[in-house]
């Protein structure tokens, strides 16, 4: 039924903005607990969720689905991630949510995420819609279309049925009957990516001759990383905001709702940004709070709701010299340049992430390691960045997207601090880390096949003892247990699965 009415957008260069409010409108006919369902639901994947709904609707029952907040968030990134709570329920109730929603994303690894039809490809499409890999899901639509014209225009004995792409126009009229003609003549615009040029391509030429007065290996060092660089594109687009970005930040506040200051920045600037370009373009961070709060956790978990698939994650605390953020002199026989420098031109967009983490506890001695933030942490300086190793080459490092961590922001410098948009972080309270805790193990359940072969829920008594530790070491408490309690042919865990005490004190709070 739903296939039928939003397959007739496929195709339409209008139709992502009428399929989205249309499915909405088609879903509080008869779920209306789902009608707020948050992210994007690609159109292939939408024969599959009545059945998805119908289960909800039997294991909650429809009087605490109208009594209380029902949560559906959909994310798509080449797979399907889906996140279901609802507000209340004991923790069977959410793992039975969380099993149905693991089973509903694996469905759909069978079928295309454009057209629904099966599909044996390794990717997310199926054969006739390949080319829409790699692009905005609000670009789908138009470039559906644009694919079937080229086709009919290269070869004029091709139909429209042999590239599965059927008429919009008599789909769109099938579809405008469910959903109302208001909706279908929305209009869907999608503009293109700004991008920022990395260095001048110009300048490469010179460099190899610049370092001539050098000696042999560093010569030859250098003349291997203008080869590398002749081989990448120096102009890269900007990362810009999602559409769901959000629903995101809606979902990251629920697992890590200490950091409440934090999202909510975030949130004004994708609201700003909304009016413009779109483009990421936060102030560099720094998030200041007592061991175990969660802040590095949360930053990475940032990075994944911002769009990054990678980011650049430098440990201050063990670095002794400044060599990972701007390479080392060209006087050194070992000069070369710093893992900024590789992570900022080998990444496919100019406003990487990157992760200073316990930056408060980066080396004072003869050579910082935090000596470059000082021009880095600053646009119009970054704009034309210099590595030590090779400094004949201008890098614009001004779209950077910085974060960093600390414990103690009394022992960061007061010239470095001022660089950041500091936020305190407190330790999240008593039901607050509950919450984590859960929200960490259905995160295990979601990503770990045997994780399913333990029963849930958590047992009250547990769930009290992991509250108690940091993010990080509560997946790796859950990890031990589960693999205890698996080896001793249980699937239930207890705390005498949990790790000695004098690795982790389970029985005391953490400070």
């Amino acid at each position: 039924m739903f296939q039928a009415k939003v397959k007739g957008f496929i195709g339409s260069p209008r139709g992502y903005k009428s399929y989205v409010s249309g499915l909405r409108r088609l879903l509080s006919v008869r779920w209306p607990f789902a009608s707020q369902v948050s992210g994007f639901l690609p159109p292939g994947y939408a024969r599959l969720l009545p059945r998805f709904l119908g289960e909800v609707t039997r294991i909650v029952g429809k009087d605490d689905l109208s009594s209380k907040d029902f949560f559906l968030h959909v994310r798509f990134s080449r797979r399907l991630d889906v996140y279901v709570h609802l507000d209340g329920a004991n923790p069977q109730v959410l793992e039975a949510l969380s099993d149905i929603a693991r089973d509903f994303r694996h469905r759909t690894g069978a079928l295309c995420a454009f057209c629904g039809e099966d599909s044996t490809q390794t990717s997310a499409f199926c054969e006739a819609h390949e080319h829409l890999a790699g692009f905005p899901i609000a670009e789908w639509f138009g470039r559906a279309i644009e694919k079937m014209q080229v086709v009919e225009l290269s070869d004029p004995s091709s139909s429209i049925e042999e590239i599965e792409v059927e008429s919009a126009a008599s789909k769109t009229s099938e579809f405008s009957e469910a959903v109302g003609e208001a909706q279908a003549d929305e209009p869907c615009e999608v503009e293109e990516h700004p991008s920022v040029l990395l260095w001048r391509c110009d300048e490469l030429e010179s460099i190899e001759s610049q370092g001539a007065h050098l000696d042999r290996d560093s010569s030859s060092r250098i003349r291997g990383v203008i080869k590398t660089l002749e081989q990448l594109s120096a102009r890269r687009s900007l990362l810009r905001y999602s559409s769901d970005v959000f629903d995101y930040l809606d979902y990251l506040l629920r697992i890590f709702p200490n950091f409440n200051d934090v999202i909510e920045y975030v949130r004004s600037q994708a609201h700003l940004a909304a009016l413009g370009s779109g483009v990421i373009a936060l102030e560099p961070l720094l998030l200041s709070g007592p061991p175990g709060c969660g802040k590095t956790t949360f930053a990475q978990a940032l990075r994944e709701v911002l769009g990054y698939e990678k980011h650049l994650h430098l440990d201050m605390a063990s670095a002794q010299t400044g060599a990972q953020l701007s390479g080392s002199e060209t006087y050194w026989a070992n000069a070369h340049p710093g893992e900024f420098f590789w992570h900022l031109v080998r990444s496919p967009v100019a406003n990487p992430f990157v992760l200073l983490d316990e930056i408060d506890k980066a080396s004072v001695d003869r050579y910082p390691p935090t000596n470059a933030l000082y021009s880095l942490l600053e646009r119009r300086t970054a704009n034309e960045f210099r590595e030590l190793s090779l400094p004949w080459l201008a890098l614009d490092a001004s779209h950077v997207q910085w974060i960093a961590t600390c414990n103690r922001l009394h022992k960061i410098d007061s010239p470095l601090r001022q660089r950041f948009l500091v936020f305190e972080i407190p330790r999240p309270s008593p039901e607050q880390s509950a919450q984590i805790v859960l929200s960490v193990f259905t995160q295990l359940r979601r990503e770990c096949s045997w994780a399913t072969q333990v029963d849930p829920p958590i047992q009250p008594h547990i769930l009290h003892h992991l509250a108690k530790l940091p993010p990080r070491r509560i997946r790796q408490q859950l990890t031990v247990m589960y693999g205890r309690a698996l080896a001793a042919g249980r699937r239930y865990v207890s705390m005498d699965d949990c790790l000695p005490s004098d690795w982790l004190r389970l029985s005391e709070t953490v400070h």
